[in-house]
C-alpha cells in the first residue's frame, strides 16, 4: 500500500475523546484519518479474518484506510470497556450494515465517517440504541435536486428561504440528523428519511447546538448536531426508552 513513511509507533489514524453526554449515558470521539499514510501494522492486527479480507476489497487507498482505521478504533474503544483484547471483540453485523455486539450486549455502539473525519459512540447498557453521523460539506454540490429525495416537505420549504451558502450547509446538518436518528431506529436511510421532519430550525443560528426530542415507533429518541471541524456537520441519536416524553412529532408518518 502506497503512503508517505511514518515515525515508528505511528497511528494512521488520531483519535480524541471522549466527549461526553451525561444525561444520555454516551460517550464520543473523534476520529481524524491520515489518508497519505498507510494502514500501520497496530491498525491492521487489530481486525478479524473477514475485517482485513472486507478492507482489501476497496479498490481506493482511501476508502480501505477509513474502513480499517474506524473499525480498529471501535475494537480499541470496545476492548476497554469489556476488559478484554481488541482481537478478541465480536463484532457482529446486524440489519442495514449496522455494527453490533451478540446477544444481550452490554454496550450500544455506532460509527460514521465521511473524507478525512469520523466519529465512535458507546454507550452504556441503560440505551436502547445509538445512531452517529458525519458529512463533509461539498460546496460545489448543487443540493437541490438531491434534497427532493431525502427532505420533507417542511424541509425543503425552509431551505428555499435560505441563502445560497446557508442551505447548502443546512443540507448537510439536516442529512447528518436523519442519518443519525435513523441509524438509532435501525432502518435503512433510502424511504425513511423523507418520512420525518427536522423542523422548526430554532438552533439555526451560528454557534448553537441544535436538538430534538422525536417519538417514534421504538420510544422517545434525543437527536442533537455534534461539532467536528469547519468543513464537517455530525449529528448524534440516542433511543431515550418509552418513559421520556418527546417533545417533538414526525411531520409525515
Amino acid at each position: 500500500m502506497l503512503g508517505e513513511r511514518r515515525e515508528p509507533g505511528e497511528r494512521c489514524f488520531a483519535c480524541r475523546g471522549p466527549t461526553l453526554e451525561p444525561e444520555r449515558k454516551v460517550s464520543l470521539w473523534s476520529l481524524e484519518y491520515r489518508l497519505d499514510q498507510t494502514i500501520d501494522a497496530a491498525t491492521w492486527s487489530c481486525l478479524d479474518d473477514a475485517e482485513r479480507a472486507r478492507a482489501e476489497r476497496f479498490h481506493r487507498h482511501e476508502d480501505r484506510l477509513r474502513f480499517a482505521a474506524t473499525r480498529a478504533a471501535l475494537r480499541e474503544l470496545l476492548a476497554d470497556r469489556l476488559h478484554c483484547p481488541a482481537g478478541a471483540v465480536d463484532i457482529q453485523i446486524g440489519p442495514h450494515g449496522k455494527p453490533r455486539l451478540p446477544g444481550a450486549a452490554p454496550l450500544a455502539f455506532n460509527v460514521a465517517h465521511s473524507a478525512e473525519r469520523g466519529l465512535v459512540a458507546i454507550a452504556d447498557g441503560a440505551v436502547e440504541a445509538v445512531g452517529v453521523d458525519v458529512e463533509r460539506v461539498d460546496s460545489k454540490m448543487e443540493w437541490r435536486e438531491p434534497a427532493q429525495q431525502v427532505m420533507h416537505p417542511l424541509e425543503l420549504a425552509a431551505l428555499d428561504g435560505l441563502p445560497r451558502a446557508r442551505a447548502l450547509r443546512r443540507f448537510f446538518e439536516l442529512w447528518a440528523l436523519k442519518e443519525a436518528f435513523l441509524k438509532a431506529l435501525g432502518v435503512g436511510f433510502e424511504g425513511e428519511a423523507r418520512r420525518w421532519a427536522f423542523t422548526p430550525a430554532t438552533e439555526w443560528r451560528q454557534g448553537a447546538r441544535e436538538t430534538h426530542l422525536i417519538e417514534s415507533p421504538v420510544g422517545a429518541v434525543w437527536v442533537a448536531s455534534v461539532e467536528v471541524a469547519p468543513a464537517y456537520t455530525g449529528a448524534i441519536a440516542v433511543v431515550a426508552g418509552r418513559n421520556e416524553q418527546a417533545r417533538a412529532t414526525p411531520e409525515a408518518r
